[in-house]
């Protein structure tokens, strides 16, 4: 049986016009640019410029702060930049799908970091809460300095100096010893120097109560010691036990500094025994500095003056200046505040740098043996409490007095 075939009807879909196929939906195209070179560069037309590098300014910023002093301001200033630098690294790093806005390197903006924090919080000083001692000895007794360290002292600088103990629970024992060469002393030739020292003895013979002439006297009396202290041979000073001169830095950043110096003992639990030894060749200086210091002993000598031929004054009076001379000298400590972020300390005796330590100080005088008397009248004191002229008001202007000394002389 012929059965006819089924039809099937297809739709096709309907053209679109010319116009429409040719259409496209609009974007924004590269654009083709000519180049100076002559070759084509695609650009984008509306491409945002890219951001500023931050580092540069930050570097900079960060300087600045550092070189200025400790101060609140300083402190905010270095607080602001901080937060700046941590949100740039936190923004800088890398994320799964997604790149940095702009390139910044992590190990700078650490280092920033860490400038900053060290800025607002300074690191521990390696002698926070140190003790250091420094003892000088000279004509007058021992000085020890005594300083408790803080987190302002960076480095610890040490030169020419003798007995030095750095370390903890250390004990040094420091024993000054002291001698005066056996020489005569002239008290008329100490006190009849200068002419001014003529014209202060004549103004304090006519009145030994008299303030201001006692300052005169005892101001002359200081300068004419140091100037003979300062001679190349007045003082000559040794320490025992002999050592080599050592010079060394010692910590990883050069925190103690020693050169030139002898004795030094670095550890825990360790003794160490000084002995310096002074000697004074001109003992005229001593009893310069020694009455200076001491106005009673200037109105007595001025009393004494003032009556001459009392032999039983004049024994009285030599004695009490011999004592004056051959004093024993005694140890002033002296609590003083940290200094700069460097400590430097030169010919120093006995030095001490740790926690714990302990320092003790003696002084030892040799016994004078008689030979160095002091003379204390002689033809070139003339008997001024009777001379005639006018006091003025200072010590630079008493010329008739002053000729009257010079006449007698």
């Amino acid at each position: 049986m012929y059965r006819e075939p089924i039809q099937r009807q297809v739709t096709r879909p309907r053209s679109k016009p010319a116009e429409q196929e040719n259409e496209q939906p609009k974007q924004d195209l590269p654009r083709l640019e000519a180049a100076p070179s002559g070759k084509g560069v695609l650009r984008r037309p509306f491409a945002e410029p890219p951001p500023p590098d931050p580092l540069p300014r930050l570097r900079a910023a960060v300087r600045e702060v550092e070189k200025q002093p400790p101060a609140p301001r300083r402190t905010e200033q270095a607080q602001r930049l901080l937060t700046e630098v941590k949100g740039l690294a936190k923004e800088a790093r890398p994320a799964r799908r997604r790149r940095p806005s702009w390139p910044a390197p992590q190990d700078e903006l650490s280092s920033l970091k860490g400038r900053l924090e060290s800025v607002i919080t300074p690191p521990a000083s390696p002698y926070a809460e140190k003790e250091l001692t420094v003892g000088r000895q000279d004509a007058g007794g021992v000085t020890v300095e005594e300083t408790v360290l803080d987190g302002r002292t960076r480095r610890v600088d040490i030169g020419g100096s003798c007995g030095i103990v750095i370390g903890d629970r250390n004990r040094q024992n420091n024993h000054f010893h002291y001698e005066i060469a056996d020489r005569p002393v002239s008290l008329p030739e100490l006190l009849t120097a200068t002419p001014a020292h003529k014209r202060a003895l004549a103004n304090l013979i006519k009145d030994p109560t008299d303030a201001r002439s006692t300052r005169a006297m005892s101001a002359l009396l200081e300068r004419q010691a140091d100037r003979l202290l300062s001679g190349k041979r007045a003082v000559s000073t040794r320490s025992e036990p002999k050592r080599a001169r050592l010079t060394g830095v010692l910590g990883p950043s050069g925190d103690i500094v020693v050169h030139r110096s002898r004795g030094v003992v670095i550890g825990r639990g360790n003794v160490q025994n000084n002995h310096f030894h002074y000697r004074l060749e001109r003992p005229d200086a001593l009893l310069a500095r020694s009455l200076a210091q001491n106005s009673a002993a200037l109105q007595r000598i001025a009393k004494v003056y003032g009556r001459p031929g009392d032999r039983s004054a004049d024994r009285d009076l030599g004695a009490m200046l011999a004592k004056l001379i051959t004093a024993k000298k005694h140890v002033e400590r002296i609590a003083r505040e940290p200094g700069a972020p460097v400590e430097r300390i030169y010919r120093a005796s006995g030095i001490t740098i740790g926690t714990g330590n302990v320092r003790t100080d003696t002084v030892h005088a040799a016994p004078p043996d008689g030979r160095g008397a002091v003379t204390v009248w002689d033809q070139s004191v003339p008997n001024v409490a009777s001379s005639e002229g006018t006091r003025s008001s200072g010590p630079e202007r008493h010329s008739s007095v002053s000729r009257n000394l010079s006449r007698d002389r």
